[in-house]
């Protein structure tokens, strides 16, 4: 099943496939840290940690040398949020220094384990960042290209002196793409160590923050404080952005961290690289994964009494009800407001039915189309 959207259009296309087998059940609350510096043991490419038991998991991993220090802090970081994951995992990547490799080991993954929604990159060896700015780019920009292929998240983070100056660096280039799946967080070095020399994992705080909301109950919004993390500070001298620094900085769609209110890190402004509230991302594939998952299990409950799925005006009445109430459970958790579901077509020659929608998305409209497709 796939459902390519945009949401740079006014109208969202999800596409279902009835004749397919199903995907399981999509999850949105986990983030997969990718790393050169991790390697989980018995050869997998992945390790996950659970938030009852990571002090111990990560102490001892340390100590196999699964992990390096710097990745111990970083999965630290995700679990010091007020609202803490359940869980994180760490990906293992081959050095970086080749981006083109990144494509490739996203794929190998992927295929071992699917069950993440968040990414984040970390681009260092054994905890020290790539020496290489352009190297660092590459690899920014090879994570987005994979995420958004495989509708996954991807909140890139850079210390770059230039996503506060004019250039933009590797903001301003995801920027001119016009990604709607990842986002872009500035943030200098970790402060415990000499500028330069560590990274603070603001990425790894606001992604894990943010997914570890049920997006069934919730629609929390990406720009909130962030614990753990100190404010955005210049990466040589360490002294706070001027106002003009930050105005380029959110120019190119960054970010940051900023002193606000009773918060000594509040991430602002909550958008994708694309300027977008990065709510209507997570909101967009929520409703996708639910209505095809509804229509999935109504498909096998219906075959388990010897019935098909009706390709006709029944048809039309169950996949309209299904929309409908994913539109209103999306009402009641602050997801949607003002929605409908509007006319429908039946196309007995393609065996398809399509239904349009429309919903207020954080205050901007949005139409939906739904095509609901039972080739076999």
């Amino acid at each position: 099943m796939t459902a390519p959207t945009d949401l740079m259009k006014t109208t969202i296309t999800v596409n279902v496939a009835l004749g397919g087998v199903p995907t399981p059940r999509a999850g949105f609350g986990t983030v997969l840290i990718v790393s050169p510096d991790c390697a989980p043991p018995g050869g997998a490419l992945t390790r996950t940690y659970s938030s009852a038991t990571a002090a111990t998991q990560l102490a001892a991993d340390l100590t196999a040398v699964y992990i390096t220090a710097a990745i111990k802090r970083a999965v630290e970081t995700a679990f010091l949020q007020a609202r803490r994951p359940a869980t994180v995992k760490v990906g293992k990547v081959t050095a970086l220094v080749a981006p083109s490799a990144l494509a490739v080991d996203m794929a190998a993954i992927y295929a071992a384990d699917q069950d993440f929604y968040g990414v984040c990159l970390d681009a260092s060896v054994v905890g020290v960042p790539i020496a290489v700015q352009a190297t660092i780019d590459a690899n920014i920009m090879a994570m987005a290209l994979w995420c958004e292929a495989n509708d996954r998240l991807y909140c890139a983070m850079d210390y770059d002196v230039l996503v506060y100056a004019a250039g933009g660096g590797a903001a301003a280039a995801l920027k001119a793409l016009s990604y709607e799946n990842t986002a872009f967080v500035w943030s200098q070095m970790h402060d415990a160590a000499a500028p330069g020399t560590e990274y603070q994992y603001a990425d790894v705080a606001a992604l894990a923050r943010w997914l570890a909301f049920d997006p069934d109950d919730y629609a929390a919004p990406f720009r909130a404080p962030l614990t753990g993390i100190v404010r955005a500070k210049t990466t040589a001298a360490y002294v706070d952005l001027t106002a003009a620094e930050i105005a380029f900085a959110q120019g190119h769609n960054a970010n940051i961290a900023l002193l606000f209110g009773s918060a000594a890190a509040f991430l602002d402004k909550g958008i994708n690289i694309n300027g977008r509230d990065w709510q209507e991302v997570l909101s967009k594939h929520w409703l996708q994964a639910r209505v095809r998952e509804d229509l999935a299990d109504i498909v096998v409950d219906r075959a388990a009494r010897g019935l098909p799925f009706p390709l006709s005006s029944e048809g039309v009445a169950i996949c309209s009800a299904v929309i409908n109430r994913r539109l209103q459970q999306g009402v009641a958790v602050g997801r949607f407001s003002e929605t409908s579901v509007g006319s429908a077509v039946l196309d007995l020659t393609n065996k398809r039915i399509t239904l349009s929608a429309s919903a207020t998305v954080l205050g901007s409209a949005r139409e939906f189309v739904f095509n609901v497709d039972f080739l076999r």
